[in-house]
């Protein structure tokens, strides 16, 4: 009956998706969320998020009404102190500042895919697809992080976004990548010597 669908359609307060614990409750206006409880939470910290969520929804105080006066730049700069130290490469963090020149004043959830898209047309004719590419793929992350700590609610405007292909690039391979090249396949280094038969 009526009554037993509804028991068996209300969604789990805490469960697992993927290997992490997710929460799920109810807003003010009766429709339901789900959220991650965050990268690495235990089951009891996610009962702990869920039970403050609750009470957040009741006050009137969930955290993305708090998410929509965050700015690109607040964001970005705590994205750098979280992630910052996993950059494989300063230059990240170049990019990084490339990015707050354009977007740090205004608020994360005011930036649309069409600007994003504008942004991105006017960077691919300043510079070249290569680096453009990553600077989107940057502006990607920052999204996808902030959705991840609960600072961001919604879709990242890079969604959908139309990227230029790259031209592969050609690199001439050093004295000793050549040197295990010729080592490998038996043949005649004429930069070190003879590896082996030809």
């Amino acid at each position: 009956d009526k009554y037993c669908l509804a028991i068996y359609t209300i969604p789990m307060a805490v469960f697992k998706k993927r290997g992490e614990w997710w929460i799920g409750y109810r807003l003010p206006d009766g429709r339901w969320r789900r959220e991650p409880a965050g990268r690495g939470a235990s089951h009891a910290l996610a009962k702990a998020i869920e039970k403050k969520r609750w009470a957040e929804a009741a006050e009137g105080k969930l955290p993305e009404r708090a998410a929509k006066k965050r700015t690109f730049g607040d964001v970005a700069d705590a994205y750098l102190c979280s992630e910052g130290p996993r950059f494989r490469s300063k230059s990240w963090a170049c990019m990084l500042k490339r990015l707050k020149v354009e977007f740090a004043a205004r608020r994360l959830s005011d930036v649309t895919p069409g600007q994003v898209q504008n942004w991105y047309a006017r960077t691919l004719a300043a510079t070249s697809p290569g680096t453009a590419n990553r600077l989107a793929t940057l502006l990607a992350m920052v999204y996808h992080w902030a959705a991840r700590e609960r600072l961001y609610f919604g879709l990242a405007p890079t969604s959908g976004l139309k990227k230029q292909r790259e031209t592969p690039r050609d690199r001439t391979l050093s004295p000793n990548e050549l040197s295990r090249l010729f080592a490998a396949n038996g043949w005649v280094n004429l930069v070190g010597g003879c590896c082996g038969s030809t």
